[in-house]
């Protein structure tokens, strides 16, 4: 009864994403970006926890030695960190603006 009862769960599950998945792609107010962001941010907040309960539920035995503290990189996060490490830095010395002194490296008077 336990596999009926996951499996039944487990589609529910599925059924809620789909469902919100089709809103999401029928606002039209919303851009491509905005509708990956929010899809991301649905299954990252909203369905990963219901699953990990739904998992622990119906596979507490397997699950028992992990804590649930383990935060797993989404691609969402992936593509956050790339994009801070591809963003441009800010320019220390612009031709207009004086090099601000280092104050670690100041002459001693």
């Amino acid at each position: 009864m336990s596999e009926i009862s996951c499996a039944l769960e487990a589609e529910r599950l599925m059924i809620e994403v789909r469902s919100s998945f089709r809103r999401i792609n029928d606002d039209e107010g919303l851009t491509e970006a905005d509708r990956k962001q929010l899809k991301d941010f649905y299954l990252q907040h909203m369905i990963a926890p219901n699953a990990r309960k739904l998992l622990e539920k119906h596979f507490s035995n397997e699950l028992r030695g992990n804590s649930g503290q383990h935060h797993r990189m989404t691609p969402a996060d992936r593509r956050r960190r790339d994009a801070m490490r591809n963003s441009p830095q800010p320019k220390t010395n612009t031709p207009n603006r004086p090099a601000s002194p280092d104050r670690n490296n100041t002459q001693d008077r």
